[in-house]
């Protein structure tokens, strides 16, 4: 930055009645003297959760979709809950089971 001192960079995330509070704030506690800001908007897929039962045991899948997106991921806990029972690693398991489900998905 300026004459070789550093730049900070805080960012905060607030709803629109908080940011006069908060810039008076900074402002008054901090050595800045000006403050940028700006809204910001936020794109989430629509999910749904299902318990779906696998050769390893139940696991809560979820089922994600944006437009034509679809994705679905494995509830984390419930993958190293079984990771442990069947002593494989987390990625090695979750590999099994999303193969599993499209096997499955596939046979409809």
């Amino acid at each position: 930055m300026k004459k070789g001192r550093p730049a900070y960079k805080l960012c905060c995330l607030i709803t629109p009645q908080q940011q006069a509070a908060i810039v008076t704030y900074l402002l008054t506690t901090t050595p800045a003297i000006g403050i940028r800001y700006h809204h910001v908007h936020r794109a989430i897929m629509d999910r749904q959760v299902k318990l779906v039962t696998t050769s390893y045991g139940p696991i809560h899948v979820k089922y994600l979709r944006y437009h034509n997106t679809t994705k679905r991921t494995l509830e984390h806990d419930d993958l190293r809950q079984l990771a442990t029972t069947h002593q494989l690693t987390m990625a090695d398991l979750q590999a099994k089971i999303l193969n599993e489900l499209t096997t499955m998905e596939q046979k409809g």
